[in-house]
């Protein structure tokens, strides 16, 4: 692997106190984790709770003009959810010789108005993706995307491999009462029981944690821990170091704040502490 050298990595199975997984790319682009725990702790400092989902977008054999689809999948987002979502995402190279193996991982983070179902609430953001899709790839409406069945088993029929998808990978909810490690390990051992009991946990999909490819059936942590864990994918230096010359590897979110009523601006900077001195506290443990 030709790694640039010009690239800070880490090679840790951790990051600031948090768990990471290397997999097998050896290591992580510190860039990319610290813009993951950037759009963490900006989100938990204003919303009380924060929906983290993860998606994928493989765009097989057609080409696409990424910026203006993250702007309008972006805009949709928040025309129908909360106009402070932002997401993060990165670009990557793989081996399908679709495409040139190009695919882009997001984190898209959504602050919790009201409960809502986070399973249906990522079948729909994941509809919201096919739909933009089709539009800048200008597909007719009709147009039937790969299943979450298929996606998920061995694909070898060539035809299917040139059809662009997206795929929603998993949810978490970040409760900002329960970013201490006291209050992530008191989670970590609930969802160590709905793990050994078999059932479900509320803050995130468990089923995730029963088969996963590394650390398969093991609790990390709390919802905290496990869902910076599970987004840490996107920081991998494999797929990213092919990348063509002149193409960005990741892009975080816009942090412009205007119009902020009077006394948000306090309020904001109080959070921040509390929220820094959260995360500051696993670099000690």
């Amino acid at each position: 692997m030709a790694i640039n050298k010009n690239i800070a990595l880490t090679k840790g199975s951790s990051y600031l106190g948090m768990p990471i997984q290397l997999g097998e790319s050896g290591c992580l682009v510190q860039g990319i984790l610290d813009g993951i725990l950037k759009l963490l702790k900006y989100q938990l400092s204003r919303h009380n709770k924060v929906i983290v989902l993860r998606y994928d977008v493989f765009l097989a054999g057609v080409e696409l003009e990424i910026t203006s689809f993250n702007q309008e999948f972006i805009r949709k987002i928040r025309s129908s959810y909360s106009l402070d979502a932002k997401m993060l995402w990165v670009r990557e190279k793989g081996g399908s010789e679709y495409n040139n193996g190009i695919h882009y991982h997001y984190i898209l983070t959504i602050p919790q108005k009201t409960e809502t179902s986070l399973p249906s609430l990522g079948t729909a953001i994941k509809k919201i993706a096919n739909h933009c899709l089709k539009k800048r790839l200008n597909m007719p409406e009709k147009y039937d995307f790969p299943s979450e069945f298929d996606i998920e088993s061995p694909i070898k029929d060539k035809d299917f491999m040139q059809k662009p998808y997206s795929s929603f990978r998993g949810f978490f909810l970040l409760d900002r009462r329960y970013i201490t490690p006291e209050e992530t390990n008191k989670q970590k051992m609930d969802i160590q029981v709905a793990l050994e009991k078999k059932k479900g946990y509320k803050y995130l999909d468990i089923s995730k944690i029963r088969n996963r490819n590394y650390n398969k059936n093991k609790v990390l942590g709390g919802v905290l821990e496990e869902c910076i864990y599970a987004i840490s994918y996107l920081a991998k230096m494999k797929t990213k170091e092919d990348l063509p010359k002149g193409e960005r590897m990741f892009a975080p979110p816009s942090y412009t704040e205007t119009n902020l009523r009077e006394g948000r601006a306090e309020q904001i900077a109080e959070f921040e502490l509390m929220v820094d001195k959260a995360f500051a506290m696993f670099e000690v443990n």
